[in-house]
Parts: C-alpha cells; structure tokens; sequence
C-alpha cells in the first residue's frame, strides 16, 4: 500500500511540471506549420480547411480561444460558400472548444449555442454521409445532455455514436462510446454493466493509444473502485494514471485526477495526504472559476479536515461549497434569464414582421385606390374631350346649314348660338369643380403617405441590424414607393393649380448654369451612372444670368433631364448651355434615347398622355412631366421646341427671354 502511497506523490509533485512543460511543446511544429501555410495561401477553399485543421490542433493543445476563433473564421467562410463539409467540421468544433470548458462557467452560457450546432453538425454530417464524424457529434450531443442531467436522452446519443462506430470498426469511436456510457451505468449505481463498458474500452485503448481518453477511463474506472470499496485496485488505476499524465495537457482533467486521487486517499484514512492533493486540485481549477468542480473539491476538503479534528477548516469549507453552490446556481438562473429574454425577443421580431407585412399589404391596397381613381379620372377627361368634339361637330354642322339657310332663320341661329355658350360656360364651370376637386384630393392623399412614409422611416432605424437584407429592402421599397406617389400627386396638385390660375410666380435675377444646371447635374450623375449612361454637361457661354421664377426653371429641366436619362437605355444624356444667334440664353437637353415618332410628337404637352399605354408599357409615369414643362415654359416666357427621331434620340431646345 505503501508503494502506491508514494507513487500518489510523485504523482502530485512532478504531473504539473510534466503538464507545463509539455504545454509548450505540444503541436508547436504543426501549428506553426499551419499558420504559416495559412498566410502563404490564397485559395479561399484551401483557407477554409486551414482554419478547421488550425482549431484542431489548438483543441488538442487546450487553445480554447485560439480555437473558437479559426473554427468561427472557418464557418463564416463555409456558410457564405454553401461548403458543407467544412460548415460541419467548424460547428463540430466550436461545440468541442466550449466543451473543453466543461467545468467553467463560461461552458453554461455557451450551451444554447452548443446545442443548436451540434444539431446543424449532425443534420449535415447526415447529408454529406460521414459516419465518422456523425459518430463524434453523436457522442458530443451525450455529453452535452449529460451535463444537464438529461440521461436519458444521453443514453441515446451515446448508443447511437457507439453502434457507428461499430459499423464503421473505428476503435477510438468504440472506446470513447463505452467510456461514456459506463459512466451513466456507474451514476446508476449498475456497475457491474459499468465495469463491462470500462474494461471494452481499456481493451481497445491497450491496442489504440489515445492518452487522454485512456486518462478518462481509468480515472472514472477507479471511482467505481472506490464506490466498491476496492481501494487497493483504484489505487493501482490512479498509478497508471500518473504515468501516462506525463503526456497530457488539460489541466482541468488533472484538478479533476486530484480530486478522485484525494478522495481515494480519504477512504485509505490517509487524510493529510490528501489534504495537500486536494489544495493543488483547488487552486487549478480557481484559476478558470470551475464552480462544479471547485464545489466538489471544498466538500473533500471539509471530510478531511474533519477526520483530522480540525473543524475550523472543515466549517470554513463546508461554507465554501455553499458559496461555490449559490454561484452555479445563480448562473443557471442567468442562463434561464438570457434564454426567456432570447425567446420574448424572437416572439417580438415575429409581432414586427407581422405588423410590417401588413403595413405592406395597407400600402398596397391604397396604391391600388389611388391609381384606380387616376384612371377614372383620366377616363373622364377623355369622355369630356370626346363629348367636347362632338358637341363642335354638331356645332360645324350646323354652322353649315346656316349658310345655306335664309337670313330669315338668323333668330334662330341666335338662340341656338345662346345654347351652346351657356353649354360651353356649363363645360367650363365642370373644369373648375374638376381641378378645386383635384386640388383637395391631392392635399388629402398626401398627407397620410407622408405620415406613412416617417413611421416606416422610423420602424427601419429602430430595425436596423436586428433584420434580415430581405425585411430591409422591403423598407426601401416602402419608401421608393411612397415617393413615387408623393411626386405623381405633387405632380397633379401642381397642374390643378396651374388650370385653377392659383400658380404664383415669382420672378428673381439668378445664374442659370450655377444655380440649376450645375445643381441637377450633380443631382443626376449617379442615376445616370448606375444606368450605365454617360451624363454630360458643357457650357459655351460666359453669359448665364436669366430672370425667371426659380422654382418653376429648376422644375422644368429636372422633369426634361429626369426623362432623358428615364428613356435612354444606353449611349449619353447631355446639358448644352449657349447663346444663340439672336443672344438669347439658350439649353438643350439631348438624349441617345427611344426617340418620339412623328405621330405622337404633336402631343407630347398634352396632360396624361403618354406614346406607351396600357398594362405592357415599358416605362413608369403619369403623363403629367411634359404638360408641366409646358406650363412652366409658359409663366417664364420660355420659348420651348423639340425635335426627335424614333430609335435616334430626342433634343429638347429651351431658350430664354433676355434678362
């Protein structure tokens, strides 16, 4: 007994320098290997498996964080590229680097993450047929269930790893299976079934040399010596134990060996010994804050002081286990917290998508209404047009037949004549009610899309970064949308003003090419970029001074050039500033576009139309752009004229009254 007394110190005194030691050591030549290919290399793939084979290594060397950080560098690339393999290899072995913490606190806050890559770890490893690697996450999902308390579920996984291993004759895979599940056997109390599991492990692994899954086995294999009052066996595991300690490099396995060693010295009445094993084990696992363990060790210490009469130091960590017990627990509770908090906020992000899907579907609906009435307006007007032409014909007819007619029937003319002024005054009358009506409506439909337009504004700033890019761009369609309708309805409201006589002008002295063109041409360049058009603009007269209401000028070329760049698909838009032959300041907006045909040119200023009609046309609008260009020309006294050829292009000419 004496003997393995002895070897329990030699054991306690050299493991630590061995540990140390071998720390510097381990893997050293691969890492650094790997990390030097990692910098020469530019193949993102081949970067990717670095990163996975770098984790690796810095999980064998207990590298938790430098694993956790090339594991999630090689995630983000593998998720970006759709590399599944390399996907399931990373989230394999983050969950390992937080399993490493097994007995720090930091191993409870990572569980839900550990839980929900494990599962995508095993789905993919499922698809892609890797039974090895499905075996591995298997038995991490055990473990994973194991450590809060969920055995059953952890009898499975381990079952389920051990029976691919089998499949697939992988040695390791079988060993670490049975090491687990005779575990759960010895927790039981079957350790008959237990003593079966650990012995078809230590058989494999006398073959196999995995050191640190050996280390496991027979330090777990010597706790159920001592459950069985077999202290002279586990003695003789604990031994081995420290032979092969020399090759390890987790520290916190070997503050878990000092605590079983101690607590077989204790069942030997061996209790100063142990005392001195378990203040070692104490102090490495103070230094990660490994409360379980920390818990257990101070609950140790407490039997032993007591067997020795020294009851102060028995009370003193009799206290600490409490201490160390509420600190578990009140990380449970904090992680209870964080999980209730994540699913309130999933519930709310779910509540918002709503509540947007149906702002969505509001915006829609009211779009549709508005455009709805647009068209009967403008059907309207065309009904009012058409019954305008009518009534002149009728109106030519009878002119015709009055000439032909005696002078004897000129009190008939006269009074049919009184008909059709008071038709005519009837007519115009209409036309008023008609834009007043215009007018009231536009005011009305705007001032909503405006209040629509800032909430959604707002929802969008407040959900910033915590949406996904497609919930994101609905916003901007939101918005792209609303101004669309806020400009076809300022568009409306300015021409009901114009046919009302309400349009104030109000004419200043101003710098035509710095104050407008110049504007809008900074304004434009990068519409006209993204399009792919080449946008210009070239002044070839020092004289640029107009007089002229600035609104209504900036208006008309913003609506000459936004068309321009609208209906050009290719080729450039350019602004041309110069004086022509009578001095006069003239502008030319000219465009590679589709042209305007013969035809249709004769009403380009004609309010609502449009060349294109109908559901198939190519190009968005209201009708109105040209028409108030028109009227804008008008108020300014602006000389307009346009010239086009169908597939060539078009140039509109405007040229200015002298200031």
């Amino acid at each position: 007994m004496n003997k393995y007394i002895k070897l329990l110190f030699l054991l306690f005194i050299l493991a630590p320098v061995c540990i140390f030691s071998q720390d510097l050591r381990i893997n050293r030549n691969h890492i650094a290997y790997l990390r030097n290919s990692l910098s020469k290399e530019t193949d993102l793939y081949n970067k990717c498996k670095l990163y996975n084979l770098l984790a690796e290594e810095y999980i064998k060397a207990y590298g938790v964080d430098s694993s956790k950080y090339y594991s999630h560098k090689s995630l983000e690339i593998a998720q970006k590229k759709n590399w599944k393999s390399e996907e399931a290899v990373a989230l394999k072995n983050i969950v390992k680097a937080n399993r490493a913490n097994f007995f720090n606190n930091e191993y409870l806050i990572t569980r839900r993450e550990s839980f929900e890559n494990i599962s995508r770890a095993i789905e993919l490893f499922e698809q892609l047929g890797d039974q090895k690697n499905l075996a591995e996450c298997n038995w991490l999902f055990g473990s994973y269930f194991y450590v809060h308390s969920a055995e059953e579920k952890a009898f499975g996984c381990f079952s389920n790893a051990l029976s691919i291993s089998q499949k697939i004759k992988d040695s390791i895979g079988i060993a670490r299976s049975c090491n687990s599940i005779g575990l759960l056997y010895s927790s039981q109390g079957k350790y008959d079934l237990a003593q079966k599991n650990y012995d078809m492990s230590l058989q494999i692994l006398n073959k196999h040399i995995d050191t640190t899954l050996l280390i496991s086995v027979l330090v777990r294999y010597s706790n159920l010596m001592n459950k069985q009052k077999r202290s002279s066996e586990a003695l003789k595991l604990i031994g081995r134990v420290s032979e092969l300690s020399k090759h390890g490099n987790n520290q916190y396995m070997l503050a878990d060996i000092y605590n079983d060693i101690g607590i077989i010295l204790i069942g030997n009445k061996k209790d100063k010994e142990a005392i001195g094993v378990l203040d070692s084990a104490y102090q490495l696992a103070s230094k990660f804050k490994a409360e379980m363990l920390l818990s257990s060790i101070s609950d140790n210490l407490a039997i032993a002081y007591h067997n020795l009469g020294d009851y102060k130091n028995a009370y003193l960590y009799k206290d600490s286990v409490l201490v160390h017990t509420r600190i578990y627990q009140k990380t449970m509770r904090q992680n209870a917290l964080e999980a209730e908090i994540h699913n309130l906020q999933l519930e709310k992000n779910k509540e918002q998508i709503r509540e947007e899907n149906f702002l969505i579907l509001y915006l829609s609906g009211f779009l549709c209404i508005v455009i709805f009435m647009l068209y009967l307006m403008n059907r309207q007007k065309h009904k009012a047009n058409r019954l305008l032409e009518e009534k002149n014909k009728v109106i030519s007819d009878q002119n015709e037949e009055l000439d032909e007619i005696n002078r004897s029937l000129e009190d008939r003319i006269n009074e049919r004549t009184g008909e059709l002024m008071e038709a005519k005054e009837k007519a115009e009358m209409m036309n008023k009610l008609k834009s007043d009506f215009l007018a009231q409506m536009s005011h009305e439909i705007r001032t909503p899309v405006n209040t629509i337009l800032s909430f959604a504004s707002l929802i969008k700033s407040e959900l910033e970064g915590k949406i996904n890019d497609d919930i994101f761009e609905g916003f901007q369609v939101i918005d792209a949308g609303g101004r669309r309708l806020i400009r076809t309805i300022d568009m409306i409201l300015t021409m009901s003003q114009f046919q009302t006589g309400s349009y104030e002008a109000k004419p200043v002295r101003m710098d035509l090419y710095d104050d407008i063109l110049l504007a809008l041409f900074n304004e434009f360049k990068q519409v006209a970029k993204l399009k792919g058009l080449d946008l210009k603009i070239n002044k070839f007269s020092e004289n640029s001074a107009i007089q002229g209401d600035s609104y209504s000028v900036l208006q008309l070329f913003q609506n000459l050039i936004d068309n321009a760049i609208k209906y050009t698909m290719k080729g450039t838009v350019e602004i041309r500033m110069y004086q022509n032959e009578d001095g006069m300041v003239s502008v030319d907006i000219i465009d590679t576009g589709i042209g305007i045909s013969d035809k249709f040119i004769s009403r380009i200023f004609d309010p609502f139309s449009q060349e294109e009609t109908g559901y198939t046309r190519r190009f968005e609008g209201n009708g109105l752009g040209l028409a108030l260009v028109k009227n804008y020309a008008e108020i300014n006294n602006i000389e307009i004229n346009v010239s086009s050829k169908k597939n060539s292009g078009t140039i509109f000419t405007i040229t200015f009254p002298k200031a």
